[in-house]
């Protein structure tokens, strides 16, 4: 895919998305090593890649019922994006690459050296590496940066909140930007958390069969995210998508049983679960701050209310 030639609208906002702010991403299909043993010092403390997961909805059935908007048998796109390293600046290094030809293949047991005919991608400070001892041949005018992306294709579920209490901020879930708010951000991420959880238990699943994707804006309103972990759906969000005897999607169901099941049973610990779920692998890098603890949690009910309600009343 080449890059546009004039700017884009976003699916969600529709804005305008200029050219020069597309970034090119390649699917590696192979790895290569020089059979080189390294050591490996567990003190020595590496850089972590700036890694986002990105989504691609498709169309799916929608039904309105009350406050939440539910799309069904639609699916998605997930997009694991990785940008290498941060730089001095804070801003990702990416992946830069060369073409080269490697003159001085050993074949062992003699260590005799062979050529590789044709080029290949290798990282810039080995082909250009005085040490190499004219090992690699680089192709002027071949260097490149990119990042890399591994993309699945999957059955998803989608949750849109169509109206709330304007003093709430619960449209700032963006990952940044002045649509972004941590607590907020946090908040509905917990919700997508405790729904997983929810709906694991109903359907008698490991809530490892569901992927909580990140929440986003569609048309100006804050949407959650479920899709299933297999590759071409397992099946669960679509069950989820179904109606019930009572003629609403099974997921508007389990959202009433969080809301209004609080009696007893499991549901009693349900304000300490929300601080649970955002400790889970999935949101723990995206709700670091302590200080915040308090507002999301209280966020994070608002969500789920917000969700359960016939109205927008609260």
């Amino acid at each position: 895919m080449t890059r546009p030639i004039g700017a884009l609208p976003c699916e969600d906002c529709r804005a305008d998305i200029p050219a020069d702010a597309f970034l090119d991403y390649v699917t590696p299909s192979a790895f290569r090593t020089d059979f080189r043993p390294e050591r490996n010092d567990l003190d020595t403390i590496g850089r972590m890649s700036t890694r986002t997961v990105a989504t691609l909805l498709h169309g799916g059935e929608t039904a309105d019922i009350g406050n939440v908007r539910v799309r069904r048998g639609a699916g998605v796109t997930i997009m694991q994006l990785n940008d290498g390293p941060e730089d001095d600046l804070g801003s990702a290094a990416r992946f830069a690459v060369v073409e080269a030809q490697d003159l001085g293949v050993p074949v062992p047991p003699a260590n005799w050296i062979t050529e590789l005919q044709g080029t290949q991608a290798v990282d810039p400070d080995v082909a250009r590496n005085p040490g190499s001892g004219g090992r690699w041949a680089v192709e002027p005018g071949s260097d490149a940066r990119f990042g890399l992306i591994a993309k699945k294709e999957t059955d998803a579920l989608y949750l849109e909140m169509m109206s709330h209490d304007p003093r709430l901020t619960l449209l700032k879930v963006a990952r940044r930007g002045m649509d972004s708010h941590l607590p907020t951000r946090a908040a509905a991420i917990s919700a997508t958390q405790m729904l997983v959880q929810r709906a694991a238990i109903d359907l008698d699943v490991s809530s490892d069969e569901f992927e909580a994707l990140e929440p986003r804006l569609r048309d100006g309103r804050p949407m959650l995210q479920v899709a299933d972990a297999l590759i071409n759906g397992s099946g669960l969000s679509r069950r989820l998508g179904t109606d019930t005897s009572q003629g609403r999607p099974q997921i508007v169901d389990l959202i009433r049983s969080v809301v209004e099941d609080r009696g007893g049973g499991r549901w009693s610990t349900c304000s300490r679960s929300t601080t649970k779920a955002s400790t889970r692998p999935g949101a723990r890098r995206r709700a670091t701050d302590a200080s915040s603890a308090t507002r999301t949690v209280r966020t994070t009910d608002s969500w789920i209310g917000g969700l359960g309600c016939p109205t927008s009343a609260r």
